[in-house]
């Protein structure tokens, strides 16, 4: 690169993601298919990536395979994932592991780690935020809905129209106007 001295790149970005679970440390070690293949996913799929589709990203980092048909995940021999199951981690923990290593590649190592430490990435806080303007919004849409829906009254077309509604007669005005027949013989 010229006259530029770079430094060694291991000093800023570790080839190695480290998941400490019960006592152990199991290293992964994506290869550069594995992390493209996360992003191009998350690309083409977007908000449409279904959490059956970060399990079999994250099986795949860990050395396993998801069968879509019967949504068992096996790990190669000698995987990390085979190793963590020969360890005795819990299900639920290795899912997790995999979720935060997708997370690690697909949004950066805060919000991985955060999830690793949460199980979640928003705060509970926000979530009862975000239900209650949802709720708010449904509200709103159905009452609009049930405005579009119901046909307006009388009062209501006259208003719209602008123009004055018609005096009803009175009896009082037309009484004794009514002309008399004349008699026949």
């Amino acid at each position: 690169m010229g006259d530029t001295q770079l430094d060694d790149l291991d000093q800023f970005l570790s080839p190695t993601v480290d998941l400490p679970i019960g006592g152990n440390t199991y290293q992964v070690k994506p290869s550069a298919a594995q992390i493209l293949k996360i992003i191009r996913t998350f690309e083409r799929k977007g908000r449409e990536t279904s959490l059956v589709d970060v399990w079999a990203l994250g099986a795949d980092l860990l050395g396993a395979t998801l069968d879509p048909e019967t949504d068992v995940i096996t790990g190669a021999e000698g995987s990390v994932w085979s190793q963590m199951e020969a360890d005795g981690v819990a299900g639920e923990q290795i899912l997790r592991a995999a979720q935060s290593l997708v997370l690690r590649y697909q949004r950066g190592v805060h919000e991985a780690a955060t999830f690793w430490q949460k199980g979640t990435l928003i705060d509970p806080k926000e979530v009862v935020r975000m239900a209650a303007e949802a709720l708010k919004e449904a509200q709103a849409e159905a009452e609009k809905k049930t405005a579009e829906e119901t046909p307006p009254n009388r009062a209501t077309r006259r208003a719209a129209k602008k123009t004055p509604a018609k005096k009803a007669s009175s009896k009082a005005r037309t009484a004794g106007t009514t002309l008399a027949q004349e008699p026949t013989e």
